[in-house]
């Protein structure tokens, strides 16, 4: 529901399943569920997978937020908020670690997470335990695929665009080595001064060409 203005009139949890890479994105979709008129808690669930893009792109909002919360928020730019206030804001922004993706959660750690009661929390755990009985029964190890389990021709796919990115790297270096070779004598672009000193006679060449084309016309009428 982000950036659509929808209005979620009974919605109280929020599942995020592919983040994006402007924060402000993924706090409208949590502010449709936690809108003014909210009566329950509000459960905000962002899925991501484990070494992934989606560790960088969380990271990244994060500290989007924070650059936010440092130079607008703490500002505190109303009519009530103090000097003291300001700097006390300020110094408990910096004492916040970066973001970083935990270890993977267990079944209970989710659990944990989605449960508004104890009874929730119970009922949860009881759906594992059916779902570990039903999975041990068909003799299946894990939910997750494991290595073994990938098909042949995805890997010579993976191995195939290894070697194609390989060959690109060693013909961008081939290219650089033979620019750096062709480049002889007379050749190289001259190096420019942007000093302060030199920066000053650009600027007084045009007044003093000025001066001179004054003192000719003065020199004319005489």
């Amino acid at each position: 529901a982000g950036g659509l203005g929808l209005n979620l009139q009974t919605a109280d949890t929020v599942i995020i399943l592919d983040s994006d890479w402007n924060p402000q994105q993924d706090l409208q979709a949590e502010c449709r569920a936690h809108r003014i008129g909210q009566t329950k808690p509000v459960r905000v669930l962002t899925l991501a997978s484990k070494s992934t893009i989606d560790e960088w792109i969380l990271k990244r909002a994060q500290e989007k937020r924070n650059i936010d919360n440092k130079v607008i928020q703490a500002g505190m730019f109303n009519q009530s908020a103090t000097a003291e206030d300001r700097q006390e804001m300020l110094e408990e922004l910096f004492k916040i670690e970066g973001f970083e993706v935990g270890d993977l959660p267990t079944d209970e750690d989710v659990n944990l997470a989605c449960a508004r009661s104890d009874e929730e929390f119970l009922m949860f755990q009881n759906m594992d335990l059916e779902l570990d009985k039903q999975d041990a029964k068909r003799g299946i190890g894990t939910r997750l695929m494991t290595e073994d389990e990938i098909p042949p021709w995805v890997l010579e796919e993976v191995r195939e665009q290894e070697e194609e990115v390989d060959d690109e790297d060693q013909n961008t270096m081939i290219g650089v080595i033979t620019n750096d070779a062709n480049l002889g004598r007379g050749k190289r672009r001259a190096t420019v001064n942007y000093s302060e000193s030199n920066l000053d006679k650009y600027l007084d060449e045009p007044e003093q060409a000025s001066r001179k084309r004054q003192k000719k016309e003065g020199g004319g009428r005489k």
